[in-house]
């Protein structure tokens, strides 16, 4: 039995470890380690961008955005990192390597979705005229609506598992960020739901913590015996319910600590 603990505790100190230095992902918390590599990359792209923008002509801007944007598409639906199935059943939420390849369009995406704002901000005639206008804004809330549904009944598989539909929710998400709430149904649903909004904030400890809850619920024998008397959904909702709570504080105990902490921060380094 001592042997045993041991040997577990030492798994879960070299697991602990492959995580932090980045050589595997682990579960639920495999998305960490990719993201942290390419938030490595970011300042890379955004030298590149500020050099594009301080010495090139508007002309060479618009091809530099449309290169982005064919790549952005190309990536998103075609294999070009090679990727084949026996490695996506294999080292999917496993190896760091697979996952960046199977996650990275997903990122660019959502990147070059911040390229294009921060650059229609720039233009007037478009913010006061196009956007403002009352005709057009309901073209896009009738192409969102449209956009939602395609890109919900998507299927994907293979190396598009990740890539493919992080591109079509980007494009959505992009249809409601130029939209007028006022206008748009799902934006003003979407703005006004207390309940999604209290999912929002505390969803990054739900996430955290959900899978501790079900396994306990799955394996721990006093709870597996006590559930014996509950029906599926009221199991489910038990889970959820007390992964929120978790997720609750988690918040407020930390998480919000720290994202004050954090602008304290940014605040002085600004003065």
């Amino acid at each position: 039995m001592y042997h045993n603990k041991k040997n577990l505790i030492k798994q879960i100190i070299e697991f602990r470890y492959e995580v932090i230095t980045l050589k595997k992902s682990g579960r639920h918390l495999w998305t960490i380690s990719i993201e942290i590599l390419y938030y490595f990359a970011i300042p890379l792209g955004c030298t590149f961008l500020h050099f594009i923008y301080a010495k090139c002509t508007i002309v060479t801007r618009t091809i530099v955005h449309l290169a982005l944007l064919i790549f952005c598409i190309y990536g998103s639906y075609y294999n070009i990192f090679s990727i084949n199935n026996k490695q996506i059943i294999e080292e999917m939420y496993i190896i760091i390597k697979t996952n960046m390849k199977l996650a990275f369009f997903v990122f660019f995406s959502g990147s070059f979705l911040g390229i294009i704002l921060f650059q229609m901000e720039k233009f007037d005639v478009l913010n006061n005229k196009l956007l403002k206008s009352f005709i057009f804004q309901q073209f896009l809330h009738v192409c969102s609506l449209l956009w939602m549904i395609y890109a919900y009944r998507s299927n994907s598989s293979g190396f598009q598992v990740l890539s493919r539909p992080g591109f079509l929710w980007t494009v959505f998400l992009f249809l409601l960020l130029i939209s007028n709430s006022e206008v748009n149904l799902i934006k003003r649903y979407l703005e006004n739901n207390n309940i999604l909004q209290h999912f929002g904030k505390y969803s990054f400890g739900v996430y955290l913590f959900h899978p501790l809850v079900i396994f306990l619920f799955m394996k721990n024998e006093y709870i597996v015996h006590a559930r014996k008397n509950l029906r599926t959904c009221e199991l489910y909702g038990l889970i959820l319910l007390i992964s929120y709570v978790l997720g609750y504080l988690w918040y407020h105990l930390l998480e919000k600590q720290c994202i004050n902490l954090a602008n304290k921060m940014c605040r002085k380094l600004t003065e």
